[in-house]
């Protein structure tokens, strides 16, 4: 099983980012497609609560979250980091009315996708980290009056990923992400990543692209956005509507072992058991984190 992992995962590698999945097979055929965990809950003002969330409806809720935690407003000129195949910047336009749109993505395929598309709102669009320095073009410094990240920031340095952040706002500009966050009453993060080990092999683990670092607490969080001088700081968990939403959703469909897809399917699959695994020993918060830019002197 070891043997057939690696071979699919070197295939994977071969054809395509590290970072593609196949949102066909997660529930959206669209070209400019969703591929985050969703939030599987539905919202207060739907009158039937208890009607199941179609995989689209729940990506929409969970970039929903992150767009009212960083008070999105259609004035708002937005860098959206790590925007995917596209579907989170159509969503910026309609949900928040949002005119004035900047995205960093890695993946060329998926840039291509939405130049093609042409979207109204769309001002740029840059093969760019969102982790890495400098920012692709000068006039992105300082000009941003929201930046946004669903469910990507805990594919780098934390670090690094605040600094870009720091880079593009503007002074009292706002910032929300979704990411991963050590319990305060959980043991080291050695002793977690030997529990991860002990269900999850090294290359099952790689296959979800999380990288194994230092998690933080909220405490520990808190500390280093005040370090890079962000304030009004709020951090909401969101455990059982995205970990254990997405993992009970992956288990209630079909698998997809063709030949063609086996390998998409895998990495789809053992992310839901992470997520469950994640939820059921509460080992890690899934978290939608927020703040303001104010720099010093200020």
């Amino acid at each position: 099983m070891l043997r057939l992992i690696k071979k699919l995962m070197n295939r994977s590698d071969q054809t395509s980012s590290k970072f593609a999945i196949n949102s066909t097979l997660l529930g959206d055929p669209n070209t400019l497609a969703w591929s985050n965990l969703g939030f599987w809950q539905a919202k207060s003002s739907e009158s039937d609560n208890h009607a199941p969330i179609n995989y689209i409806t729940a990506c929409e809720n969970l970039a929903h979250v992150v767009g009212d935690a960083a008070h999105l407003h259609n004035t708002d000129h937005v860098l959206d980091l790590g925007c995917g195949q596209g579907a989170s910047l159509h969503y910026w336009h309609t949900a928040f009315g949002v005119q004035h749109i900047t995205a960093f993505e890695i993946q060329s395929t998926c840039i291509a996708n939405i130049q093609q598309a042409a979207l109204k709102p769309l001002d740029a669009i840059y093969q760019a980290s969102f982790s890495q320095l400098p920012l692709p073009a000068a006039q992105l410094y300082h000009a941003f009056d929201a930046v946004l990240c669903v469910d990507a920031a805990y594919h780098a340095s934390l670090n690094d990923f605040l600094a870009v952040n720091q880079a593009a706002l503007t002074p009292q500009g706002r910032m929300a992400f979704t990411c991963l966050i050590r319990p305060a009453n959980s043991k080291k993060s050695g002793f977690l990543l030997g529990q991860l080990k002990k269900y999850f092999n090294k290359p099952m683990f790689e296959l979800t692209s999380v990288p194994q670092q230092h998690l933080y607490t909220e405490q520990d969080l808190i500390q280093l956005l005040s370090s890079f001088d962000f304030i009004d700081i709020q951090i909401k968990h969101l455990d059982q509507p995205v970990l254990a939403g997405f993992a009970q959703y992956i288990q209630q469909q079909p698998p997809a072992f063709s030949t063609g897809h086996m390998a998409a399917w895998l990495k789809i699959t053992i992310t839901a058991k992470l997520c469950r695994f994640l939820y059921q020993h509460q080992l890690l918060h899934y978290s939608v984190v927020s703040a303001t830019y104010m720099p010093s002197g200020i």
